[in-house]
């Protein structure tokens, strides 16, 4: 009788996850201007698809039709799963363009970071374009035979952060789209000459969700204390809006894109995941370079929670994507990723 009630409360709170799992499948569908709440449910897919299977596993030996129940929601979210996992190999041809993006974690902003490590990777990796996103210097510090362009979050006298470009090739010109309801977050259409041929390259470093350290350890330490209860509701509104605010700068970029004649790509932090509105924004038009080559699930934000994609390498169908990599080794909360790609008829 106890093992029976046992059961029917372990079924319930299954089906809470089995619940929370599939509005995870449709958050990226919801504009969160609508219903922002609804992203916090993409936000935890990896946990909700990973309580799912350890459920499957428990129901495979006390109840097969409750482990139906499950395979069935894991099944009809397939495409969710295809897009947030990669099982790929890499192509074996190594001819492409080597393109990286790296959030700098603030680099000349505070005492913390190397740029001579980021130099010293990109030499080693044979990188041709990097986008470097929270720089701030007063030093241009462009490697030799190289090409920079340093935009700025604003000009307005002051030394501000921004993106740079370096680049092999020739770059044409620099455009910052224009954001609003934004404090230091920013995009920058880079056109860059590459033998002949005019790429347009979106550098995006979308809204941060501005939780601080507190925050986490708040998140970490839950409890029904009012306190904690009255700041997670804080959180939960801060969120709310920052994700509204991306999905707006989201639209602005691919106004931009649909300008765009020629192959384009887009790289950089989007401060969100694959499940969200704002990265579904994006598919109709390009192609993820880890969904083409790499493996797993790839996070690339490393601090408080390693588990989210929120970097990336976006390109357009003139590329063939050969490899995608990524790194930990340049000091930030980030990975620096990057991806070979074969633009066609360029040799």
């Amino acid at each position: 009788m106890m093992f029976k009630l046992i059961r029917h409360l372990v079924f319930i709170f299954n089906l809470l996850v089995l619940l929370a799992l599939m509005l995870s499948y449709i958050s990226s569908e919801v504009n969160p201007m609508v219903f922002p709440y609804l992203h916090f449910f993409g936000l935890g897919y990896l946990f909700w698809l990973i309580g799912t299977i350890i459920f499957c596993i428990f129901w495979m030996f006390s109840k097969f039709k409750y482990l139906i129940v499950n395979v069935f929601v894991l099944f009809i979210g397939w495409n969710t799963h295809q897009k947030t996992f990669g099982f790929n190999t890499e192509n074996s041809n190594k001819n492409g363009l080597q393109i990286a993006s790296f959030n700098s974690m603030g680099l000349g902003q505070e005492v913390q970071g190397n740029y001579e490590d980021i130099i010293a990777y990109v030499e080693k990796e044979k990188i041709d374009i990097l986008a470097i996103l929270e720089y701030k210097s007063k030093n241009d510090r462009t490697p030799p035979s190289w090409y920079s362009q340093f935009i700025p979050t604003k000009k307005d006298g002051v030394l501000r952060p921004g993106i740079q470009l370096l680049s092999k090739y020739p770059i044409e010109k620099a455009s910052k789209i224009h954001f609003d309801k934004t404090i230091g977050n920013m995009a920058v259409r880079f056109d860059v000459n590459v033998q002949g041929k005019t790429i347009a390259i979106f550098a995006l470093h979308l809204e941060t969700n501005q939780i601080n350290h507190k925050d986490y350890q708040k998140i970490k330490s839950p409890s029904l204390h009012s306190s904690y209860l009255s700041s997670t509701k804080k959180i939960l509104q801060k969120l709310s809006r920052q994700v509204k605010t991306r999905s707006e700068q989201s639209k602005a970029v691919i106004e931009e894109i649909k300008k765009v004649e020629g192959p384009f790509l887009v790289l950089g932090d989007f401060n969100d995941v694959p499940t969200s509105f704002v990265y579904q924004q994006f598919t109709p038009y390009t192609s993820d370079a880890f969904l083409k080559r790499g493996t797993g699930f790839g996070p690339t934000y490393l601090k408080p929670f390693p588990t989210f994609r929120i970097d990336y390498i976006l390109y357009s169908k003139e590329f063939e994507c050969n490899r995608y990599f990524s790194t930990k080794e340049i000091y930030s909360d980030h990975k620096l990723v990057g991806a070979n790609l074969q633009l066609h008829g360029l040799h």
